[in-house]
């Protein structure tokens, strides 16, 4: 299955069950339980998502020519540097080194941008960060 074919399945699967997902309430508020939703829906509709605690599936990886990370809707996004396709996360990088280049859950605060920035926004106050999917134990 190509990759791009792979990764718009995992979005809409994510779109179409985000709370029961994960086995959690939708909340989406900052203190509570993070609200499962597809990197799509918030770059599509970031003013839905402003200062919401959110939970995304996406491909980690540089976002520039210096330190920064984004979340890309695929690797393949990012090999080619399409950051549109991305939202930026404020995280320590030693906390991710292991991360890096790869597909990762997260769970954080996402902040709108103002349209006309060019940017999706970005997300911080990461409280969640691992490897997707989980290797099973043996």
């Amino acid at each position: 299955m190509p990759v791009r074919m792979f990764v718009l399945l995992i979005c809409t699967f994510f779109t179409l069950r985000p709370a029961g997902l994960f086995g959690q309430p939708a909340s989406g508020g900052t203190g509570g339980p993070a609200f499962a939703v597809s990197l799509v829906r918030v770059i599509a509709n970031p003013q839905d998502f402003d200062g919401k605690r959110i939970r995304l599936t996406g491909y980690l990886g540089a976002n520039g020519v210096d330190q920064s990370m984004g979340l890309y809707l695929s690797g393949i996004d990012r090999r080619n540097a399409v950051f549109a396709n991305s939202i930026d996360v404020h995280v320590d990088p030693s906390r991710v080194k292991d991360l890096l280049d790869g597909y990762v859950i997260l769970s954080a605060i996402f902040h709108a941008s103002d349209p006309r920035s060019g940017s999706n926004g970005y997300m911080d106050q990461v409280i969640e960060i691992r490897k997707w999917p989980p290797i099973p134990p043996k």
